[in-house]
C-alpha cells in the first residue's frame, strides 16, 4: 500500500468487512424461524428414532437427515458470486457486487475449479454411499434365511 501511496499521491483508507457478518447482521425473519423449527424438529425426531452422527438440512427442499461423514467429506459449501443465489442475497440486503471488474475473469476461472472439486467430492460421496448401500443389502441377504 505504501508503493501505491508513494507512486499516485494517493490517501488510501481501506477497510475490509467481511461479507459473512454483513450477512449474519440482518435480522431474522419469519421465514428464518419457520426453517429454524423444521430443522431443530427434525432433528429430535432423528434423535428419538436412535440415529446418531448426523445433522439435518435442507437437500433438494426436503429437510433431511445427512450423515457427519458425508458432511465433512462434501468439504466447505462456496457460493459463486455470479450465483442466481448470490444476486438475490445481494439484492435484498441492498449491497452492491463486491467483485471488482478487473478481476472477473480470474474469480471465474477460481470458481470453475472450485465447483469442479466439488464435483469430484461429490461423485466420490455418491461411489461411498452406493457402496455402503451394497454392502448393507449383502449383510440383508446372509442375515435372512
Amino acid at each position: 500500500m505504501d508503493n501505491i501511496k508513494k507512486k499516485y499521491n494517493l490517501s488510501i483508507n481501506l477497510k475490509y468487512i467481511d461479507p459473512t457478518y454483513a450477512i449474519r447482521s440482518v435480522p431474522s425473519n419469519a421465514s428464518d424461524t419457520v426453517m429454524c423449527a423444521k430443522l431443530a424438529q427434525n432433528a429430535v425426531h432423528g434423535a428419538m428414532a436412535g440415529y446418531t452422527a448426523f445433522s439435518t438440512g435442507v437437500v433438494r427442499n426436503a429437510v433431511s437427515f445427512i450423515p457427519i461423514k458425508t458432511i465433512n467429506e462434501a468439504g466447505a459449501n462456496k457460493i459463486s458470486v455470479y450465483d442466481r443465489a448470490w444476486q438475490r442475497l445481494l439484492g435484498n440486503m441492498r449491497q452492491k457486487t463486491l467483485v471488482n471488474k478487473d478481476f472477473q475473469k480470474a474469480a471465474q476461472e477460481k470458481i470453475d475449479k472450485d465447483e469442479q472439486d466439488r464435483d469430484g467430492r461429490f461423485e466420490a460421496i455418491r461411489q461411498r454411499i452406493l457402496r455402503e448401500d451394497n454392502e448393507r443389502e449383502d449383510l440383508n441377504r446372509q442375515v435372512k434365511f
